[in-house]
This record gives structure tokens, sequence and C-alpha cells, in this order.
């Protein structure tokens, strides 16, 4: 497809899966859609690790989450940015579902290089982006790795940084777990971000 593309940013995109997809398992997805983002012309500045985390309650029974959350550069306009996850979203696997279902891969925009908009409206099917991701604080699946990987960034309107949310409520590491790592050419760690 054709993509508009603009100056450069910086922006943070959260990855999760938890079902098996064509790429295989979560983890072995994860490792793949980084490879697909490269191939997207989206560069990679830095990458989390993996982390295991439990499905929202709402979801019923289901398997853990891995989630992991990587700071890229792109010269895709936000519009255009979205589309191309979910191009590649759909490559792995991923179909329309109801809300709080399986995902062979579930790849969000976290914040694109400060924007705000359409804030503070929650996001919904068929809705406009809404930046910076407007659950994102309630989120302890990406705000452990994001703090990981950019402690003292700070998303906009919120005006605090990731450590700081998590150190305000703790529960929101709970469930959080370190899973694994991603191959030493992904990881890599807040100088470039």
């Amino acid at each position: 497809g054709t993509w508009k593309m603009l100056p450069l940013k910086h922006i943070f995109v959260s990855l999760g899966a938890n079902t098996s997809g064509c790429w295989g398992a979560p983890y072995d997805t994860l490792c793949r859609s980084l490879h697909e983002l490269e191939r997207c012309e989206i560069n990679i500045v830095c990458c989390s690790s993996v982390y295991r985390t439990n499905p929202h309650t709402a979801a019923g029974m289901m398997p853990p989450f891995y989630n992991a959350v990587i700071g890229i550069r792109s010269h895709y306009a936000i519009g255009s940015l979205l589309r191309v996850l979910k191009y590649i979203e759909r490559r792995a696997g991923r179909r329309l579902s109801a809300r709080w279902s399986r995902r062979p891969l579930d790849l969000d925009i976290v914040d694109f290089g400060g924007r705000v908009l359409n804030w503070p409206s929650l996001t919904r099917r068929g809705g406009p982006i809404v930046l910076p991701h407007p659950l994102m604080q309630d989120r302890g699946f990406v705000l452990v790795p994001l703090a990981e990987i950019a402690p003292q960034w700070r998303p906009p309107v919120l005006g605090v940084s990731a450590e700081s949310l998590l150190k305000a409520t703790p529960g929101l590491r709970r469930g959080v777990v370190l899973a694994n790592k991603l191959p030493q050419d992904w990881l890599r760690t807040a100088e470039g971000c």
C-alpha cells in the first residue's frame, strides 16, 4: 500500500500477543513483528524485555499475554502508521473480534511524538485515534516495559513519568512478570529513547 510520510517522529508502540498465530507462539510473534516493522521502514530505536501478564478480568479464562514496548522513529503520519500496524497485525493472523478476546498480535500507539489528539475520549472501534493512549496510565503491561526503556519519559497530558505512575500505584506491577529478553540484536535501552 501507499502510506503518507512525514519528518521523523519519536513514537512508543506497545506489543502484545496471547495466542499462536501465523508466526507461531506469542513470543515468536513478537520477535517476528519487529522484523516486519523494520521491513515497513519503521526504525526500532529501543525495545523492552518481554513481560508475561494476566489478561483483563473482563476477558474471562484465556492464556496470559506477552507484552513489550518499543521506541520507534518513523516518517509515517499518525493515520498511516496506524494502517501499517493494522496491516502487520493481519499478517500475524489477527482478525476483528470481541474487545477482550485472544490475539495473535496487538500493536497500539502509546505516544506519537508528544501529540495530543482527541483527548480525553476513550478509543472505540471505528472511532478516532486518541493520543496519548487514553488508558496507558491504568495498564501495568504498558507502564512496566515503558519504564524499563524510558523511565523519565513523560507522556503528554499526564505530565509524570512511567516510573512515577508505577510508584504512585504499585498495584499496576501486580501480575506483570519478566518472561524473556528479546534476541540481543533487538534489545536496546534508553540510550536511543
